[in-house]
């Protein structure tokens, strides 16, 4: 019970030691806050009635994904940004090419989802790596990677130095939920809240994941066939055959930032 305890005051040193961790707490959070931002969208773009669709963590064999969101974007007649790892994609350049042959636009996505809070030659190298991966993939010398969407869409000074010095344009984003941490059995509340932000906003740059990175495959191997896991993306491209048909019988159109 509370009544059985008995409050005793700070002493000095301990009320100087809670002041300074404080003000230190502080000026990190001041700190982290002007180093980092999240990339949303430019001020100068204006999105009336329109959607712009982008599908990180790509591309994914498991549930044949990849494929079958092709199928649903080709249907519909939409393009997309896909924004490809570059480890996916050295293990399966076959689904990097069915994407560029469908009109899918390439984005580079780092080569292993690295954290945005690291050095400048690390973030340089997972991001040039990750370029050669899926230019490697195409197996066309005359190819180009013009997108860079950082992990977490947390944008540092490191990324944007990087990005300028490889002329590559940061994509951007209106709408992000929490996708990614919902298997098959949260699809409807996902396209639901999705629908509703949509509508909201009358249109915006939607995140979704088509695949979802884990640095020890082999321990999200079994959770892909969990239907409760956000590893299990089998869900998506039914998501998105939903999203875009529902959108475009309101009026919305489809476009990309091009």
């Amino acid at each position: 019970m509370l009544s059985s305890y008995t409050f005793q005051p700070l002493n000095v040193g301990a009320a100087t030691a809670c002041v300074l961790l404080l003000s230190m707490l502080i000026v990190a959070l001041l700190f982290v806050g002007d180093y980092c931002t999240v990339y949303r969208s430019p001020r100068n773009f204006d999105l009336r009635h329109q959607v712009v669709l982008t599908f990180d963590d790509g591309p994914n064999p498991h549930a044949d994904t990849t494929r079958r969101l092709g199928d649903v974007l080709e249907k519909h007649n939409v393009t997309a940004y896909h924004c490809i790892i570059g480890q996916y994609a050295r293990e399966y350049p076959e689904l990097v090419r069915l994407i560029d042959s469908r009109g899918g636009i390439l984005v580079n996505h780092g080569f292993s989802h690295r954290s945005p809070i690291a050095s400048s030659s690390d973030i340089r190298r997972d991001y040039e790596q990750g370029t050669n991966a899926i230019l490697a993939a195409l197996e066309n010398p005359t190819a180009r990677v013009s997108h860079i969407r950082p992990a977490y869409a947390v944008v540092t000074p490191a990324i944007y130095k990087y990005a300028a010095s490889a002329k590559q344009k940061l994509l951007p984003f209106t709408i992000s939920l929490d996708d990614f941490s919902h298997g098959p059995t949260g699809k409807d509340d996902v396209v639901k809240r999705l629908l509703a932000a949509i509508r909201k906003n009358n249109g915006g740059i939607v995140i979704l994941h088509e695949g979802r990175y884990h640095t020890d495959e082999s321990k999200a191997a079994h959770l892909r066939n969990d239907p409760s896991s956000g590893y299990n993306r089998s869900w998506i491209p039914d998501a998105v055959d939903e999203l875009i048909t529902k959108l475009k019988a309101e009026g919305f159109e489809f476009v990309t930032l091009e």
